[in-house]
């Protein structure tokens, strides 16, 4: 590719008619194009010579001696003036028409030339370039490379809004907005800087993309709200400098945020354990969801935790099994709640069953021993069939009157309050859910797979509860460790150092009716080693439940009160 070079400064250089030393007879020049030079490794030199006298100009640095004026048309807002000799100190002045300094370059020191930047020149307009010397004498010969830097704009089909969503009532505060690109020279770009600028406040909003990539999430700007107008400039960032904006484009967001169930959720069975996923809307959003069953005489409500697309049904108040909900969502950004979205439905499995832990089954347990089973989310209560059967029976048909107790708000039962003789016996075990809340529409499984145990004394020698240390305390439970253990009053601790707890969580201890006498909440669990909290003085001598419990974890024990 050949580089033009302007008649007039060809025919000056050649007739060697240097007479530019006034701004009225400055030779015209042609910017060239730096992405183009850059890529094919096209020359843009200008050679020129410093003249005997100057032309009166005041200087921006240094003497106004020997100066030499070009005048050129500005292409875009930024331009890159490379000046190269050996001869002088050179200095770059960049004017306007009226010959006020817009940028001035004298960095380097004698027999140097300098490197100059502009980025807020107006396209079209016509500006001077000067040569000078710093000095107060300057003569001899240089070259000039003088280069406009590429213009960005937001790119068509991406305002007022993008064109695939083009039924929208605007954009989404979720959405992207590309730039203009520079292909084949794209690879050259080292950033992109986004200004979005509010019409009706005169807000203004920055954010910066690294790399040759021209797309921005408008969530990423931070501060952008819904049914507003914005003014959107875009600058790039090319070797090392940003190339001042350029035309303004105006985009508008829709006028509140709406969401909806993301593809791939409605329609589905789920257990109480998994979740479904609304359209992601922002960092800050809210998400409520509203669900429907029962013909429309059952409305739930839950609102998810900040910045969380997720609905987990654990979490959601007199949610139940075997249910078909019509779900529905709406979102909250910057202060404005959306329509709620099209509805969808959903549908809950049946209440599963639940067993004995494997481990307890076909074992010979101490009279006081702790039998656990397994967990099942959002449940508060299981209920345990313990009756007697003869020993290695594979019917395991009773053959006495069952025991019926339940556990609540924990997977473990404790033996010693039943006062069960000992023998065989067969334990199953089924799931509650509602019987702890006041939503008054309770559910019950079924039992899972009956397993037998043997209650009795392995070891011939009976223990003493009364008598054991934490560490047998808590082999005997399968969980905490709690001490002093008996205790009539004061100060009881909980060892949790070698339980893997994170977050938050509560202590509650129950009686054996199942009443809740005593609740602490404690934080930070994970650089917890051990907790404390003061027995109630008005508890009644008697055995206790104690449970720890969070989103991910539950662990029990007992306590003894003197």
């Amino acid at each position: 590719m050949k580089r033009i070079i302007p008649i007039a400064l060809s025919l000056l250089a050649a007739c060697g008619l240097m007479a530019q030393e006034d701004p009225s007879t400055a030779v015209a020049i042609t910017l060239s194009d730096f992405m183009q030079n850059t890529y094919d490794g096209l020359a843009c030199s200008t050679a020129g010579s410093l003249g005997a006298s100057g032309s009166g100009e005041a200087a921006c640095s240094g003497t106004d001696n020997d100066d030499v004026w070009y005048t050129f048309t500005a292409t875009t807002q930024a331009i890159k003036i490379t000046g190269t000799t050996a001869n002088f100190d050179m200095v770059i002045e960049v004017l306007d028409n009226g010959l006020n300094s817009v940028a001035c370059e004298n960095t380097n020191g004698a027999n140097s030339g300098e490197t100059l930047y502009a980025n807020t020149l107006v396209s079209g307009d016509d500006y001077y370039l000067r040569i000078h010397s710093a000095n107060s004498a300057g003569a001899g010969s240089f070259n000039i490379c003088t280069e406009y830097l590429p213009a960005s704009e937001v790119r068509a089909g991406w305002f007022p809004t993008f064109t695939p969503d083009v039924g929208l009532p605007g954009y989404r505060i979720n959405q992207t907005i590309n730039r203009v690109t520079y292909t084949p020279y794209n690879s050259l770009i080292q950033g992109s800087r986004w200004l979005f600028i509010d019409v009706d406040s005169g807000d203004q909003f920055l954010a910066e993309v690294t790399g040759s990539n021209g797309i921005i999430n408008l969530n990423a700007v931070g501060g952008l709200c819904f049914d507003r107008t914005y003014d959107v400039y875009v600058q790039v960032q090319v070797d090392g400098y940003w190339c001042g904006y350029n035309q303004v484009r105006q985009i508008y967001t829709e006028a509140a945020p709406t969401t909806e169930l993301e593809p791939g959720y409605a329609g589905l069975n789920y257990d109480m354990a998994e979740n479904v996923k609304a359209r992601y809307v922002g960092d800050g959003q809210n998400i409520e969801w509203r669900l429907t069953t029962d013909g429309g005489s059952t409305v739930l409500t839950h609102i998810g935790a900040s910045s969380t697309s997720f609905c987990y049904f654990d979490l959601i108040d007199c949610i139940r099994y075997n249910k078909i909900y019509v779900i529905e969502a709406r979102a909250e950004y910057c202060g404005v709640w959306g329509p709620w979205s099209a509805p969808e439905f959903i549908i809950i499995n049946s209440l599963p069953y639940v067993n004995v832990r494997p481990e307890y089954c076909n074992t010979t347990q101490y009279p006081g021993a702790t039998l656990q089973c397994e967990f099942l989310e959002v449940v508060d209560q299981y209920a345990w069939q313990i009756a007697p059967i003869e020993e290695n029976d594979p019917t395991m048909t009773p053959i006495g009157p069952a025991i019926v107790t339940y556990s609540v708000n924990t997977t473990s039962l404790y033996l010693l309050p039943l006062g069960i003789p000992d023998g065989f016996y067969r334990v199953g075990v089924k799931p509650m859910l509602g019987t702890q809340d006041a939503c008054n529409d309770p559910q019950e499984g079924d039992y899972g797979f009956f397993c037998q145990i043997e209650i009795g004394d392995p070891s011939g020698i009976a223990p003493d509860y009364e008598e054991m240390s934490p560490i047998q305390l808590d082999f005997f439970s399968n969980s905490l460790s709690v001490y002093p253990n008996p205790i009539d009053e004061g100060i009881a601790t909980l060892a949790v150092g070698g339980l893997n707890l994170e977050g938050s969580g509560t202590v509650d201890i129950y009686d054996l009716s199942g009443r809740v006498v005593f609740t602490q909440p404690v934080a930070m669990l994970e650089q917890a080693s051990a907790l404390q909290f003061d027995i109630p003085s008005d508890l009644q001598p008697g055995t206790y439940s104690i449970i720890l419990h969070g989103r991910d974890f539950k662990h029990t024990t007992r306590l003894i009160v003197k």
